[in-house]
Protein backbone atom coordinates (compact mmCIF):
# COMPACT_ATOMS: atom_id res chain seq x y z
CA UNK A 1 0.00 0.00 0.00
CA UNK A 2 2.77 2.45 0.94
CA UNK A 3 4.63 1.78 -2.30
CA UNK A 4 1.51 2.57 -4.26
CA UNK A 5 0.98 5.79 -2.35
CA UNK A 6 4.58 6.91 -2.88
CA UNK A 7 4.72 6.02 -6.56
CA UNK A 8 2.18 8.45 -7.95
CA UNK A 9 2.69 7.45 -11.59
CA UNK A 10 2.01 3.78 -10.83
CA UNK A 11 -1.03 4.74 -8.78
CA UNK A 12 -2.44 6.82 -11.65
CA UNK A 13 -1.91 4.11 -14.25
CA UNK A 14 -3.16 1.43 -11.88
CA UNK A 15 -6.40 3.27 -11.14
CA UNK A 16 -6.99 4.20 -14.78
CA UNK A 17 -6.45 0.59 -15.85
CA UNK A 18 -8.95 -0.64 -13.27
CA UNK A 19 -11.62 1.86 -14.38
CA UNK A 20 -11.20 1.06 -18.08
CA UNK A 21 -11.19 -2.70 -17.44
CA UNK A 22 -14.41 -2.69 -15.45
CA UNK A 23 -16.20 -0.36 -17.85
CA UNK A 24 -15.26 -2.41 -20.92
CA UNK A 25 -16.07 -5.76 -19.29
CA UNK A 26 -19.52 -4.48 -18.25
CA UNK A 27 -20.25 -3.14 -21.74
CA UNK A 28 -19.29 -6.28 -23.66
CA UNK A 29 -19.98 -10.02 -23.57
CA UNK A 30 -17.57 -12.33 -25.37
CA UNK A 31 -19.70 -15.46 -25.43
CA UNK A 32 -16.94 -18.10 -26.04
CA UNK A 33 -15.36 -17.14 -22.71
CA UNK A 34 -18.29 -15.69 -20.77
CA UNK A 35 -21.29 -17.70 -21.90
CA UNK A 36 -24.84 -16.49 -22.36
CA UNK A 37 -25.92 -15.84 -18.77
CA UNK A 38 -23.74 -15.31 -15.70
CA UNK A 39 -20.20 -14.57 -16.85
CA UNK A 40 -17.43 -16.21 -14.77
CA UNK A 41 -15.07 -13.43 -15.84
CA UNK A 42 -17.42 -10.70 -14.67
CA UNK A 43 -18.15 -12.52 -11.41
CA UNK A 44 -14.43 -12.97 -10.72
CA UNK A 45 -13.70 -9.29 -11.31
CA UNK A 46 -16.70 -8.21 -9.25
CA UNK A 47 -15.52 -10.41 -6.36
CA UNK A 48 -12.17 -8.65 -6.59
CA UNK A 49 -13.69 -5.14 -6.59
CA UNK A 50 -14.01 -4.73 -2.76
CA UNK A 51 -10.27 -5.41 -2.34
CA UNK A 52 -9.36 -3.01 -5.14
CA UNK A 53 -11.70 -0.43 -3.62
CA UNK A 54 -9.77 -0.67 -0.34
CA UNK A 55 -6.42 -0.40 -2.16
CA UNK A 56 -7.52 2.93 -3.67
CA UNK A 57 -7.99 4.40 -0.14
CA UNK A 58 -11.72 5.00 -0.64
CA UNK A 59 -13.92 7.85 0.54
CA UNK A 60 -17.35 7.52 2.11
CA UNK A 61 -19.07 8.73 -1.04
CA UNK A 62 -22.77 9.23 -1.62
CA UNK A 63 -22.64 6.22 -3.92
CA UNK A 64 -21.58 4.08 -0.96
CA UNK A 65 -24.16 5.66 1.35
CA UNK A 66 -27.13 5.43 -1.04
CA UNK A 67 -26.13 2.08 -2.51
CA UNK A 68 -25.52 0.70 0.97
CA UNK A 69 -28.92 1.96 2.11
CA UNK A 70 -30.59 0.24 -0.84
CA UNK A 71 -28.81 -3.05 -0.11
CA UNK A 72 -29.57 -2.76 3.61
CA UNK A 73 -33.29 -2.31 2.92
CA UNK A 74 -33.42 -5.26 0.52
CA UNK A 75 -31.42 -7.53 2.83
CA UNK A 76 -33.44 -6.51 5.89
CA UNK A 77 -36.74 -6.97 4.04
CA UNK A 78 -35.68 -10.42 2.88
CA UNK A 79 -34.07 -11.59 6.14
CA UNK A 80 -36.78 -10.42 8.54
CA UNK A 81 -39.73 -11.71 6.53
CA UNK A 82 -38.54 -15.07 5.25
CA UNK A 83 -37.19 -18.10 7.07
CA UNK A 84 -34.95 -19.09 4.15
CA UNK A 85 -33.47 -15.86 2.74
CA UNK A 86 -31.78 -16.08 -0.65
CA UNK A 87 -28.32 -14.92 0.35
CA UNK A 88 -26.88 -15.76 -3.07
CA UNK A 89 -29.32 -13.30 -4.68
CA UNK A 90 -28.28 -10.49 -2.35
CA UNK A 91 -24.64 -11.45 -2.73
CA UNK A 92 -24.88 -11.14 -6.51
CA UNK A 93 -26.52 -7.71 -6.17
CA UNK A 94 -23.81 -6.64 -3.71
CA UNK A 95 -21.16 -7.59 -6.30
CA UNK A 96 -22.58 -5.12 -8.81
CA UNK A 97 -22.84 -2.38 -6.21
CA UNK A 98 -19.31 -2.93 -4.93
CA UNK A 99 -18.04 -2.74 -8.51
CA UNK A 100 -19.87 0.54 -8.98
CA UNK A 101 -18.51 1.89 -5.67
CA UNK A 102 -15.01 1.23 -6.97
CA UNK A 103 -15.74 2.87 -10.32
CA UNK A 104 -17.35 5.91 -8.67
CA UNK A 105 -14.33 6.31 -6.39
CA UNK A 106 -11.97 6.21 -9.37
CA UNK A 107 -14.01 8.70 -11.40
CA UNK A 108 -14.92 11.28 -8.76
CA UNK A 109 -12.04 11.10 -6.29
CA UNK A 110 -9.09 9.71 -8.24
CA UNK A 111 -10.15 11.64 -11.36
CA UNK A 112 -8.81 8.94 -13.65
CA UNK A 113 -10.55 10.14 -16.80
CA UNK A 114 -9.81 13.20 -18.87
CA UNK A 115 -12.17 14.48 -21.52
CA UNK A 116 -9.84 13.43 -24.33
CA UNK A 117 -9.05 10.13 -22.65
CA UNK A 118 -12.69 9.17 -22.19
CA UNK A 119 -13.54 10.32 -25.70
CA UNK A 120 -10.84 7.99 -27.02
CA UNK A 121 -12.37 5.14 -25.05
CA UNK A 122 -15.82 5.91 -26.48
CA UNK A 123 -14.33 5.92 -30.00
CA UNK A 124 -12.73 2.55 -29.36
CA UNK A 125 -16.05 1.09 -28.17
CA UNK A 126 -17.95 2.45 -31.18
CA UNK A 127 -15.37 1.15 -33.65
CA UNK A 128 -15.09 -2.19 -31.86
CA UNK A 129 -18.85 -2.79 -31.97
CA UNK A 130 -19.03 -1.61 -35.60
CA UNK A 131 -16.08 -3.61 -36.92
CA UNK A 132 -17.13 -6.82 -35.14
CA UNK A 133 -20.66 -6.36 -36.48
CA UNK A 134 -19.39 -5.93 -40.05
CA UNK A 135 -17.21 -9.03 -39.79
CA UNK A 136 -20.15 -11.02 -38.39
CA UNK A 137 -22.42 -9.83 -41.21
CA UNK A 138 -19.82 -10.77 -43.83
CA UNK A 139 -19.45 -14.24 -42.30
CA UNK A 140 -23.23 -14.61 -42.14
CA UNK A 141 -23.58 -13.55 -45.79
CA UNK A 142 -21.08 -16.20 -46.83
CA UNK A 143 -23.11 -18.89 -45.08
CA UNK A 144 -21.42 -19.34 -41.71
CA UNK A 145 -24.19 -19.83 -39.09
CA UNK A 146 -21.95 -19.80 -36.01
CA UNK A 147 -18.39 -18.50 -35.71
CA UNK A 148 -17.35 -18.61 -32.08
CA UNK A 149 -14.12 -16.59 -32.25
CA UNK A 150 -16.08 -13.70 -33.76
CA UNK A 151 -18.91 -13.89 -31.20
CA UNK A 152 -21.31 -14.80 -34.01
CA UNK A 153 -24.25 -16.73 -32.59
CA UNK A 154 -27.34 -14.59 -32.98
CA UNK A 155 -28.65 -13.85 -36.48
CA UNK A 156 -32.34 -14.50 -37.11
CA UNK A 157 -31.75 -12.88 -40.49
CA UNK A 158 -28.50 -12.57 -42.43
CA UNK A 159 -27.65 -9.04 -41.21
CA UNK A 160 -29.09 -9.28 -37.68
CA UNK A 161 -25.95 -10.00 -35.66
CA UNK A 162 -25.24 -9.17 -32.02
CA UNK A 163 -21.70 -7.74 -32.28
CA UNK A 164 -20.05 -7.66 -28.82
CA UNK A 165 -23.11 -8.44 -26.69
CA UNK A 166 -25.51 -11.34 -26.40
CA UNK A 167 -28.18 -9.83 -28.67
CA UNK A 168 -28.65 -6.85 -31.02
CA UNK A 169 -30.92 -4.91 -28.65
CA UNK A 170 -28.22 -4.98 -25.95
CA UNK A 171 -25.68 -3.67 -28.46
CA UNK A 172 -28.10 -0.91 -29.45
CA UNK A 173 -28.54 0.28 -25.85
CA UNK A 174 -24.81 0.24 -25.15
CA UNK A 175 -23.97 2.08 -28.38
CA UNK A 176 -26.72 4.58 -27.60
CA UNK A 177 -25.16 5.38 -24.22
CA UNK A 178 -21.68 5.57 -25.80
CA UNK A 179 -22.97 7.89 -28.53
CA UNK A 180 -24.65 10.11 -25.95
CA UNK A 181 -21.44 10.31 -23.90
CA UNK A 182 -19.46 11.16 -27.04
CA UNK A 183 -21.79 14.07 -27.82
CA UNK A 184 -21.88 15.44 -24.27
CA UNK A 185 -18.14 15.26 -23.61
CA UNK A 186 -17.39 17.02 -26.90
CA UNK A 187 -19.94 19.62 -25.86
CA UNK A 188 -18.23 20.14 -22.50
CA UNK A 189 -14.82 20.22 -24.15
CA UNK A 190 -15.79 22.74 -26.84
CA UNK A 191 -17.98 24.86 -24.58
CA UNK A 192 -20.97 24.67 -26.90
CA UNK A 193 -23.52 22.18 -28.13
CA UNK A 194 -22.36 19.85 -30.91
CA UNK A 195 -24.09 20.18 -34.27
CA UNK A 196 -24.56 17.62 -37.01
CA UNK A 197 -22.33 19.80 -39.22
CA UNK A 198 -19.56 19.64 -36.60
CA UNK A 199 -19.83 15.84 -36.44
CA UNK A 200 -19.68 15.58 -40.22
CA UNK A 201 -16.64 17.85 -40.41
CA UNK A 202 -14.68 16.44 -37.47
CA UNK A 203 -15.89 12.87 -36.89
CA UNK A 204 -17.22 11.82 -40.28
CA UNK A 205 -15.93 8.25 -40.35
CA UNK A 206 -17.02 7.62 -36.75
CA UNK A 207 -20.49 9.03 -37.46
CA UNK A 208 -20.88 6.84 -40.54
CA UNK A 209 -19.70 3.76 -38.64
CA UNK A 210 -22.05 4.47 -35.73
CA UNK A 211 -25.07 5.00 -37.99
CA UNK A 212 -24.23 1.90 -40.02
CA UNK A 213 -24.07 -0.24 -36.88
CA UNK A 214 -27.34 1.10 -35.48
CA UNK A 215 -29.26 0.85 -38.74
CA UNK A 216 -27.89 -2.45 -40.03
CA UNK A 217 -28.19 -4.58 -36.87
CA UNK A 218 -31.94 -4.71 -37.57
CA UNK A 219 -33.05 -3.91 -34.03
CA UNK A 220 -36.15 -1.93 -33.19
CA UNK A 221 -34.34 -0.79 -30.04
CA UNK A 222 -31.58 0.71 -32.21
CA UNK A 223 -34.14 2.75 -34.16
CA UNK A 224 -35.67 3.96 -30.90
CA UNK A 225 -32.27 4.92 -29.46
CA UNK A 226 -31.43 6.87 -32.62
CA UNK A 227 -34.70 8.76 -32.23
CA UNK A 228 -33.72 9.64 -28.65
CA UNK A 229 -30.29 10.85 -29.75
CA UNK A 230 -31.99 12.93 -32.44
CA UNK A 231 -33.44 15.04 -29.62
CA UNK A 232 -29.91 16.17 -28.74
CA UNK A 233 -29.88 18.23 -31.93
CA UNK A 234 -33.43 19.46 -31.41
CA UNK A 235 -34.12 23.20 -31.23
CA UNK A 236 -37.46 24.92 -30.81
CA UNK A 237 -37.02 26.61 -34.18
CA UNK A 238 -37.24 23.11 -35.69
CA UNK A 239 -40.46 22.16 -33.87
CA UNK A 240 -42.54 22.34 -37.05
CA UNK A 241 -40.14 20.02 -38.91
CA UNK A 242 -40.16 17.63 -35.95
CA UNK A 243 -43.97 17.46 -35.89
CA UNK A 244 -44.02 16.89 -39.65
CA UNK A 245 -41.48 14.07 -39.21
CA UNK A 246 -43.66 12.33 -36.62
CA UNK A 247 -46.72 12.67 -38.83
CA UNK A 248 -44.90 11.33 -41.89
CA UNK A 249 -43.14 8.46 -40.07
CA UNK A 250 -45.95 5.92 -40.71
CA UNK A 251 -46.03 6.92 -44.39
CA UNK A 252 -42.24 6.62 -44.66
CA UNK A 253 -42.62 3.12 -43.26
CA UNK A 254 -45.08 2.26 -46.04
CA UNK A 255 -42.37 3.17 -48.57
CA UNK A 256 -39.25 1.61 -47.02
CA UNK A 257 -41.04 -1.39 -45.47
CA UNK A 258 -38.62 -1.61 -42.51
CA UNK A 259 -39.62 -4.18 -39.91
CA UNK A 260 -37.73 -2.25 -37.22
CA UNK A 261 -39.41 1.09 -37.97
CA UNK A 262 -42.77 -0.68 -38.06
CA UNK A 263 -42.14 -2.16 -34.61
CA UNK A 264 -41.28 1.28 -33.22
CA UNK A 265 -44.40 2.83 -34.79
CA UNK A 266 -46.58 0.00 -33.45
CA UNK A 267 -45.17 0.28 -29.93
CA UNK A 268 -45.58 4.08 -29.81
CA UNK A 269 -49.16 3.75 -31.05
CA UNK A 270 -49.89 1.01 -28.50
CA UNK A 271 -48.40 3.00 -25.60
CA UNK A 272 -50.54 6.04 -26.41
CA UNK A 273 -53.61 3.82 -26.60
CA UNK A 274 -53.08 2.86 -22.95
CA UNK A 275 -53.89 -0.78 -23.72
CA UNK A 276 -51.16 -3.00 -22.29
CA UNK A 277 -52.27 -6.01 -24.33
CA UNK A 278 -51.68 -3.96 -27.49
CA UNK A 279 -48.16 -3.14 -26.33
CA UNK A 280 -47.45 -6.85 -25.86
CA UNK A 281 -48.91 -7.66 -29.28
CA UNK A 282 -46.94 -4.86 -30.97
CA UNK A 283 -43.53 -5.98 -29.68
CA UNK A 284 -43.21 -8.66 -27.04
CA UNK A 285 -39.51 -7.94 -26.48
CA UNK A 286 -40.09 -4.22 -25.91
CA UNK A 287 -43.08 -4.97 -23.69
CA UNK A 288 -40.81 -6.51 -21.05
CA UNK A 289 -39.35 -3.01 -20.52
CA UNK A 290 -42.45 -0.90 -21.16
CA UNK A 291 -45.25 -2.87 -19.49
CA UNK A 292 -43.63 -2.91 -16.01
CA UNK A 293 -43.45 0.89 -16.07
CA UNK A 294 -47.04 1.23 -17.26
CA UNK A 295 -48.21 -1.17 -14.57
CA UNK A 296 -46.72 1.07 -11.87
CA UNK A 297 -49.58 3.48 -12.50
CA UNK A 298 -51.96 0.72 -11.40
CA UNK A 299 -50.23 -0.10 -8.11
CA UNK A 300 -52.38 -0.09 -5.00
CA UNK A 301 -50.45 2.21 -2.67
CA UNK A 302 -52.83 1.49 0.19
CA UNK A 303 -51.56 -2.11 0.21
CA UNK A 304 -48.60 -2.62 2.54
CA UNK A 305 -47.12 -5.23 0.18
CA UNK A 306 -46.84 -2.58 -2.52
CA UNK A 307 -44.32 -0.82 -0.25
CA UNK A 308 -42.46 -3.81 1.25
CA UNK A 309 -42.77 -6.30 -1.63
CA UNK A 310 -43.93 -9.89 -1.91
CA UNK A 311 -40.59 -11.56 -1.29
CA UNK A 312 -37.48 -12.65 -3.12
CA UNK A 313 -37.98 -14.36 -6.50
CA UNK A 314 -41.62 -13.23 -6.85
CA UNK A 315 -40.70 -11.56 -10.13
CA UNK A 316 -38.82 -14.65 -11.28
CA UNK A 317 -41.81 -16.87 -10.58
CA UNK A 318 -44.11 -14.58 -12.55
CA UNK A 319 -41.63 -14.57 -15.43
CA UNK A 320 -41.73 -18.36 -15.41
CA UNK A 321 -45.53 -18.30 -15.51
CA UNK A 322 -45.40 -15.81 -18.36
CA UNK A 323 -43.63 -18.35 -20.59
CA UNK A 324 -46.91 -20.23 -20.74
CA UNK A 325 -49.31 -17.36 -20.04
CA UNK A 326 -48.91 -14.05 -21.85
CA UNK A 327 -51.58 -12.50 -19.64
CA UNK A 328 -49.34 -12.77 -16.59
CA UNK A 329 -47.16 -10.07 -18.08
CA UNK A 330 -49.99 -7.59 -18.51
CA UNK A 331 -51.70 -8.20 -15.18
CA UNK A 332 -48.92 -8.62 -12.65
CA UNK A 333 -45.44 -7.65 -13.72
CA UNK A 334 -43.81 -4.47 -12.50
CA UNK A 335 -40.10 -3.93 -11.89
CA UNK A 336 -38.36 -6.81 -10.16
CA UNK A 337 -37.35 -4.66 -7.20
CA UNK A 338 -40.93 -3.56 -6.58
CA UNK A 339 -42.34 -7.08 -6.71
CA UNK A 340 -39.60 -8.51 -4.50
CA UNK A 341 -38.66 -5.69 -2.11
CA UNK A 342 -41.43 -3.13 -2.51
CA UNK A 343 -41.91 0.33 -3.97
CA UNK A 344 -39.77 1.82 -1.21
CA UNK A 345 -36.77 -0.07 -2.57
CA UNK A 346 -37.52 1.35 -6.02
CA UNK A 347 -37.51 4.89 -4.60
CA UNK A 348 -34.14 4.19 -2.96
CA UNK A 349 -32.86 2.81 -6.26
CA UNK A 350 -33.94 5.93 -8.16
CA UNK A 351 -32.29 8.15 -5.54
CA UNK A 352 -29.08 6.19 -6.10
CA UNK A 353 -29.30 6.52 -9.90
CA UNK A 354 -30.09 10.23 -10.02
CA UNK A 355 -27.70 11.27 -7.26
CA UNK A 356 -24.74 9.25 -8.54
CA UNK A 357 -25.20 8.24 -12.18
CA UNK A 358 -27.44 10.59 -14.17
CA UNK A 359 -27.10 14.36 -13.90
CA UNK A 360 -29.20 16.41 -14.34
CA UNK A 361 -32.46 14.51 -13.88
CA UNK A 362 -34.10 16.02 -16.95
CA UNK A 363 -31.83 14.89 -19.76
CA UNK A 364 -31.65 12.33 -22.57
CA UNK A 365 -29.82 9.89 -20.30
CA UNK A 366 -32.94 9.73 -18.11
CA UNK A 367 -35.07 9.01 -21.18
CA UNK A 368 -32.66 6.24 -22.20
CA UNK A 369 -32.68 4.85 -18.68
CA UNK A 370 -36.46 4.50 -18.53
CA UNK A 371 -37.25 3.55 -22.13
CA UNK A 372 -34.08 1.63 -22.97
CA UNK A 373 -32.99 -0.09 -19.77
CA UNK A 374 -36.50 -0.19 -18.32
CA UNK A 375 -36.04 2.23 -15.43
CA UNK A 376 -34.11 -0.15 -13.17
CA UNK A 377 -30.61 -1.61 -12.90
CA UNK A 378 -31.10 -5.13 -11.51
CA UNK A 379 -28.37 -7.74 -11.77
CA UNK A 380 -27.65 -7.11 -15.45
CA UNK A 381 -24.08 -6.26 -16.43
CA UNK A 382 -24.77 -4.14 -19.51
CA UNK A 383 -27.25 -2.02 -17.52
CA UNK A 384 -24.54 -1.26 -14.97
CA UNK A 385 -22.11 -0.55 -17.82
CA UNK A 386 -24.52 2.05 -19.17
CA UNK A 387 -24.85 3.63 -15.71
CA UNK A 388 -21.04 3.77 -15.49
CA UNK A 389 -20.92 5.68 -18.78
CA UNK A 390 -23.58 8.08 -17.54
CA UNK A 391 -21.59 8.49 -14.32
CA UNK A 392 -18.58 9.83 -16.23
CA UNK A 393 -20.83 12.18 -18.21
CA UNK A 394 -22.34 13.40 -14.94
CA UNK A 395 -18.88 13.88 -13.45
CA UNK A 396 -17.81 16.23 -16.22
CA UNK A 397 -21.20 17.93 -16.12
CA UNK A 398 -20.72 18.89 -12.47
CA UNK A 399 -17.13 19.99 -12.98
CA UNK A 400 -16.86 23.71 -12.17
CA UNK A 401 -13.32 24.63 -13.21
CA UNK A 402 -11.01 24.03 -16.15
CA UNK A 403 -8.87 21.84 -13.89
CA UNK A 404 -11.65 19.24 -14.04
CA UNK A 405 -12.14 19.63 -17.77
CA UNK A 406 -8.60 18.53 -18.55
CA UNK A 407 -7.65 17.61 -22.07
CA UNK A 408 -4.30 16.00 -21.37
CA UNK A 409 -3.58 12.37 -20.52
CA UNK A 410 -3.32 10.76 -17.10
CA UNK A 411 -4.58 12.21 -13.86
CA UNK A 412 -3.44 14.94 -11.53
Amino acid sequence: MDSIRKNKGFNNSFCLGIAVTYLVIMCTQYIPLEGWTVSPIKVSLMCLSPLLWLVTRPHLSKAVLLGGLYLLWCFGDMYLRFSNPRLETMGYSAMFFSTYFLFYELVYYKKVFTTDGFLRLMRVLIWSYTIVLIVQQMLSLTGFPIVEWCNLYWHHTTMKCQSLSIEPSHSARILGAVGYAFLKLNEYKNGEKISIQWLWSNERSLLVGFLYAMLSMQSGTAIWVLMILFFYFFHWKYILLFVVFLILLPFVQLIVQSEQIQRVVDVITAVFSGDISEVITADRSASFRIVPMLNMFNLNFSDIYTWIGHGTDTAASLATEDIANVGALSENVVHNGILDYGFFSYILGLCFVFCCCIKPVFCLATFMFFTGVGGSFGNVAYGWGILMIFTVVGYFKTAKTKDYLRTGSGVE
